[in-house]
């Protein structure tokens, strides 16, 4: 049965901390180095506990963080020693109980190189003479501008072309890139020096970002009131405040006092880390926000009492204010008004229905003193019975995705996954990250409740608790497959997409080719026309069966002019060995060979560093007189800075010989 809860409840909090065991609830958080923040890994624990006994310390010292008896977390380490992911664990020290209370600490520092925000580029297979298809090289975060740094000399020019996102050249060999959504990317760079053109392809893998939001319910607050933001960020696993007064937070949605006047620019950092199929950390994406807070020179009333409630609690709230007119305001968190009694008196009660959250506004009027006339709102965490959990509900097999309930002090939460495995490590919190299987189905179910609340005067057992579920669309990943990244004009090139569509797919090229855009079949053949660089897309038609859309290829079209001879006897002798060489003009050309009615017996290169460029062979003639034989020579495009060479034939030249 649910009674008014009274202020005595404050009394009873202590009461409860020293005579009930804390749970000790896991932190997880993720930091960059430079850049401030706060975590007091006492706020998350059940029920929090500041009290002098209930001092901390870490149990293994760390050269990375320092932990104080009061809780707060702080970074002393430097780079790169204290990269990547460390776990420390902390032990309440002077409570009374056996075994020792106990919690662990996960940390993420997020470190300049390697890093999703700055990227070296070296040359890779792939470019113009790769011989293969283009490969993940890096990750990036969507929604997040990085910077691509390639070594550049000076002369040279470069010609850079992005897709999945927009850029800026920096300067020559540098660029910043905006990403977009989630997905697959390419970064292409020209590298132009004089006749010699060598083209890199860099696949992208751009991972789930965060989005952060935040909302405050006014711009003007008063002095000293507390001001309340609402976090209504998209993903993130850890957040950090900074209200620009010199204070922060690590809490969820906070509430925070200013204590002199003026404008404050109040920043929010969401923070979200990736994983591999493997469970394995990749970037810690970040977002961030700002809005402005205007607090008046004079004090507005306060609003007591303020506290976590179950979805059915009645409760009062009051003013000390005196000598003026109140007029209150009561909302739930979808702005729906709620019934209250006492408007125009100092205090109100009410009873509330679903949460998370309700809003208490008191508003001044007509005062004899020196009072701000802003409202002032206080909110009221209230936990839900059924609240939604939030996350996307079409996923990609073996993938990862965030989802959150919302977060509520002393609520401590169980997570249970089918079609999928928790792999972030604080799966007590109101936030956990998924690693899907196959599908074609998922499921996640939760359940949070209060033991605190629950031993509170008018609580029964079963009370301030709730559940929420699920489902999840778990669906397969079509791939692109396309040739190596180089074709002649004149040549031909095949695509492919790994797996059928019921419904085909469109192709298109750009610059438009005919007969493009093809639509139904999921394989194409172009053959192309003149030298560019070509963009290849493809996507499934409606209803798309897969958890992507849209994919891209690039390829390059070069123009290799023919050698420009071979240089050898015309007139020989039967079962005798010759010497021909051919040469060419063009920068980076190799050579291929065909002989009839002889046979090669040696390649000679004319020098080690010559990559692939066979210039001279020595032949054996067959047996006969009186007929022709004839050498065939073909150019292609050598990049030496390939691991292997693409052997791309675009021209030939003939010579006839005769025995």
């Amino acid at each position: 049965m649910k009674k008014f809860i009274l202020p005595i409840l404050l009394l009873v909090g202590f009461i409860y901390t020293g005579e009930a065991q804390i749970i000790a609830v896991p932190d997880t958080v993720c930091i960059m180095p430079g850049m401030p923040f706060t975590l007091n890994v006492k706020t998350n624990d059940i029920p929090p506990c500041f009290m002098p006994d209930c001092s901390v310390r870490l149990i293994e010292q760390s050269t990375c963080f320092a932990l104080n008896s009061e809780g707060f977390l702080s970074y002393i380490g430097t780079t790169p020693e204290c990269c990547g992911m460390i776990t420390l664990h902390y032990v309440y020290d002077h409570l009374p109980v056996q075994p020792p209370i106990t919690g662990t600490i996960v940390i993420t520092v997020k470190c300049p190189k390697p890093d999703c925000g700055f990227v070296h580029l070296e040359p890779t297979p792939g470019g113009t003479a790769g011989g293969g298809p283009v490969k993940v090289t890096f990750n990036a975060c969507e929604n997040s501008t990085a910077t691509y740094y390639f070594n550049h000399t000076l002369g040279n020019t470069y010609s850079w072309i992005v897709t999945g996102g927009s850029f800026i050249v920096v300067d020559s060999g540098i660029i910043d890139v905006t990403w977009g959504n989630a997905g697959t990317g390419m970064v292409t760079l020209t590298v132009t020096n004089g006749t010699n053109v060598q083209t890199y392809m860099y696949c992208v893998n751009i991972l789930n970002g965060p989005t952060a939001l935040f909302s405050t319910l006014y711009t003007n607050y008063c002095l000293k009131s507390p001001v309340a933001f609402m976090n209504n960020s998209i993903g993130g696993t850890s957040f950090f405040w900074d209200f620009g007064d010199g204070f922060t937070s690590s809490s969820y949605s906070p509430s925070h006092p200013y204590a002199t006047a003026g404008t404050y620019n109040v920043t929010l950092y969401v923070m979200q880390t990736n994983y591999d199929p493997q469970g394995n950390p990749l970037c810690c994406c970040s977002d961030s926000i700002t809005h402005q807070v205007i607090i008046d020179p004079f004090e507005g009333p306060d609003i007591l009492w303020i506290s976590t409630l179950c979805e059915g609690d009645s409760s009062c709230y009051w003013t000390t204010a005196t000598g003026c007119t109140f007029t209150w305001t009561v909302l739930d968190a979808n702005n729906v008004p709620v019934t209250f009694t006492g408007q125009g008196n100092d205090t109100i009660c009410l009873r509330w229905g679903q949460g998370p959250f309700g809003i208490v506004t008191l508003q001044l009027s007509n005062c004899t003193g020196n009072y701000c006339l802003n409202p002032v709102s206080a909110v009221v965490p209230i936990v839900d019975m059924n609240s939604p959990i939030n996350g996307p509900i079409v996923v990609c097999a073996n993938s990862t995705a965030t989802y959150t309930l919302p977060k509520w002090m002393s609520v401590m939460y169980t997570w249970q996954v089918m079609g999928g495995t928790i792999v972030s490590s604080d799966s007590l919190s109101n936030t956990i990250t998924i690693q899907w299987g196959t599908g074609p189905l998922g499921m996640i179910v939760a359940h949070w409740k209060s033991k605190f609340l629950q031993h509170l005067p008018g609580h029964d057992e079963d009370d301030c608790e709730g559940w929420s579920s699920l489902n999840v669309s778990i669906l397969p990943q079509y791939h692109l497959n396309a040739p190596p990244g180089t074709a002649c004009v004149g040549g031909t090139s095949f695509f492919s997409t790994d797996m059928p569509s019921g419904s085909g797919f469109t192709w298109n090229i750009s610059p438009l080719i005919t007969p493009f855009p093809i639509v139904g079949p999921n394989n194409i053949t172009v053959t192309w026309p003149s030298p560019g660089l070509y963009t290849v897309t493809v996507y499934p038609n409606p209803v798309n069966p897969f958890c992507n859309d849209t994919l891209t290829a690039l390829v390059n079209v070069i123009l290799v002019p023919p050698p420009d001879s071979i240089v050898g006897e015309t007139l020989i002798c039967p079962n005798s060995t010759f010497t021909y060489t051919g040469y060419s003009s063009t920068t980076g050309t190799g050579f291929m060979w065909n002989v009839t009615n002889g046979t090669i017996i040696i390649y000679r290169k004319s020098n080690f560093c010559d990559m692939g460029a066979d210039r001279s062979i020595f032949i054996v003639t067959k047996p006969v007189s009186g007929g022709y034989s004839f050498l065939q020579l073909r150019s292609y495009h050598i990049d030496s800075h390939a691991e292997s060479i693409s052997r791309t034939s675009c021209h030939h030249r003939t010579k006839w010989l005769y025995q």
